[in-house]
């Protein structure tokens, strides 16, 4: 089984699209942080936060159906909802954010569920969103998993970012990271799925994705890229 962690309702559409098509039957999307009040529809209002984590389950369950996903909600109160300040989210370390040690738990209580893993797929954390981080980390202090892990990037947070930032992120890992391309012969696909999620799209945001996923294929493909974490010798 391929496990995708996601902290948000959105992000493996954007940003691990490809590598879940590639095995939709066997593999599973968890939902971390699925309780939210975010949304690009109104502003944020933690008073509405049942209504907006429906509207974006829905979203996300649809995407799971196109696709013949399974899709697990942990059921975490994501950034939005645990801190009062907007920007908070980008300040603070994973592990310093309270829900760090319930994450953790209930990740490694899920995954239990969907033994014997081939693949996990966690984001790279370029973003510095402290729910991406939390994602990474939580898997990142797992050795056992070392071996299968995968980390994609965060989009539509590194388009923002020149070849030269990702390189130097990436070298500065504490990990050692080896990229693998995915292609798509048409973007059109990715283009369809984005759409289902109208709460989280700004105006530019499909193009964003959509033109970093051709700057990744040379102009020719739409791609995406992802980061196989190589052992350590204290790892093997």
């Amino acid at each position: 089984m391929n496990i995708f962690l996601s902290p948000h309702l959105d992000d493996i559409c954007f940003s691990s699209f490809l590598a879940i098509k590639e095995e939709p039957k066997n593999s599973c999307i968890i939902n971390v942080f699925n309780k939210s009040c975010w949304n690009f529809l109104q502003a944020p209002d933690k008073k509405k936060a049942d209504l907006v984590t429906k509207s974006r389950k829905q979203e996300e369950l649809l995407f799971g159906s196109k696709l013949g996903v399974n899709i697990d909600f942990l059921g975490l109160e994501d950034s939005s909802l645990r801190h009062n300040n907007f920007g908070d989210e980008y300040e603070i370390s994973s592990r310093k954010d309270q829900v760090f040690s319930v994450a953790s738990t209930k990740i490694a209580e899920k995954l239990e569920q969907y033994t014997p893993l081939a693949r996990i797929y966690v984001p790279l954390g370029i973003s510095y969103h402290v729910d991406h981080l939390i994602c990474r980390d939580v898997i990142l202090q797992r050795q056992d998993l070392r071996e299968k892990t995968f980390l994609y990037e965060d989009l539509p947070y590194i388009a923002s970012f020149s070849e030269e930032d990702i390189h130097d992120f990436v070298c500065d890992f504490d990990f050692r990271l080896t990229p693998l391309i995915l292609k798509a012969d048409s973007p059109k696909s990715k283009i369809t799925s984005m759409s289902l999620y109208q709460s989280q799209l700004e105006s530019h945001t499909i193009s964003k994705v959509v033109n970093y996923g051709l700057r990744l294929g040379g102009d020719e493909f739409l791609a995406e890229r992802y980061w196989k974490l190589e052992l350590s010798e204290d790892d093997q």
